[in-house]
């Protein structure tokens, strides 16, 4: 099997939602190693590199310079000698829907969701897809945002649901089982 490594817009900091490719250091076909920086991005608070998660060739720049994106999305492509470009167009083409994404979304801005329940609200997120699911519950004082920087690589094989458990975050407090109501 191939090697296809997705280069992703990264969540550097807790509030941020986009960032900006203004530039990329190496270019299409290039041979590149782990730890390479590869690509620099500016948010609202800072501009930094990213570095290569693994090493290969870019086989495709997704996202171009000057271009805004969420995070989480597909910037890049990183493969080894052995991947199709039959292989590289599939993954593109399915990376949003990996990441929970569905109709008229963006790969990797999916948005918490309000859930009426008997008595009261239960704020979640969900992402991924799967029959298996990733259940993330936050502790005490804690809210789904707790889970920012484990979901997103996890909803990328499986299905994932982080929730701001009664009376936390945006759910209201529900007196009972609120759970199993979910």
């Amino acid at each position: 099997m191939s090697l296809i490594e997705a280069v992703t817009v990264p969540k550097w900091g807790m509030t941020m939602t986009e960032g900006t490719i203004t530039q990329w250091m190496v270019n299409e076909g290039d041979t590149i190693a782990r730890g390479q920086e590869i690509l620099e991005i500016e948010t609202t608070k800072v501009t930094n590199v990213l570095e290569a998660a693994a090493s290969g060739t870019l086989r495709r720049i997704v996202l171009q310079q000057g271009t805004t994106a969420p995070v989480g999305a597909l910037a890049g492509v990183i493969t080894d000698d052995a991947a199709t470009t039959e292989e590289i167009d599939a993954f593109i083409e399915t990376y949003a829907d990996r990441l929970g994404a569905g109709e008229g979304g963006d790969a990797g801005s999916a948005a918490p969701r309000i859930v009426e329940v008997e008595g009261g609200t239960v704020n979640l997120l969900e992402a991924g897809e799967g029959d298996d699911v990733v259940l993330f519950l936050h502790g005490f004082g804690g809210d789904l945002s707790t889970w920012l920087f484990n979901q997103p690589p996890l909803a990328e094989t499986i299905r994932t649901v982080a929730v701001d458990l009664p009376g936390h975050g945006a759910s209201s407090p529900v007196d009972g089982d609120v759970l199993a109501k979910i």
